[in-house]
């Protein structure tokens, strides 16, 4: 085929992502956003909830790697809110702006670095059947996305997701405000 592959999610190619990139965008949004003084408070604020609580403790551990993605994912997102409003005292709106600009730039240099460059000559030239097959398997790399219909033609990609774990979640945590910045 024509497409790229898209390698199977893992722990480690996660933990990966966030030491060699994921970390230091969000120090960059929270800098740009908060200041220095207020970021470091906040990253204090934030390592203090990792080192100390779990915000889905109350719920039966991962049971697959999709899983403990999505968990890895939302567990810093629910802790930096909480850090935001009862350490900084922001309120809902400016919280939200902070979580919803540092949700898209780390979420985009996720994507950057997870799946290659595709040309749409090599979409184009692909079959069905494999542009389908590569569409999947990048909603199951990146942990959110528990199903969706795929819908592809020779120059588009749509995703119509029927099940999405943050959202999932987010539910069971009391916290389904989030969901929308997913």
């Amino acid at each position: 085929s024509t497409l790229p592959a898209i390698p199977t999610p893992s722990r480690a190619d996660h933990i990966w992502f966030e030491l060699t990139g994921g970390h230091a965008a969000a120090v960059g949004v929270l800098h740009r956003q908060l200041g220095l003084a207020r970021m470091t408070r906040a990253l204090a604020g934030l390592g203090r909830r990792q080192l100390l609580e779990d915000p889905f403790a109350a719920l039966p551990p991962a049971q697959d790697t999709a899983e403990w993605l999505a968990r890895r994912q939302l567990a810093p997102v629910l802790q930096l809110e909480e850090t935001l409003r009862d350490d900084l005292g922001l309120g809902p709106d400016a919280a939200r702006a902070v979580l919803a600009d540092l949700i898209g730039t780390v979420g985009a240099r996720l994507l950057g670095r997870r799946f290659p460059a595709l040309s749409p000559e090599a979409w184009a030239a692909a079959p069905a059947g494999t542009r389908e097959q590569l569409a999947r398997r990048v909603f199951a790399r990146l942990g959110n996305i528990a199903s969706a219909d795929v819908h592809t033609t020779d120059t588009t990609l749509a995703l119509d997701v029927t099940a999405c774990r943050f959202v999932a979640r987010l539910h069971q945590v009391d916290r389904p405000h989030l969901g929308t910045l997913f």
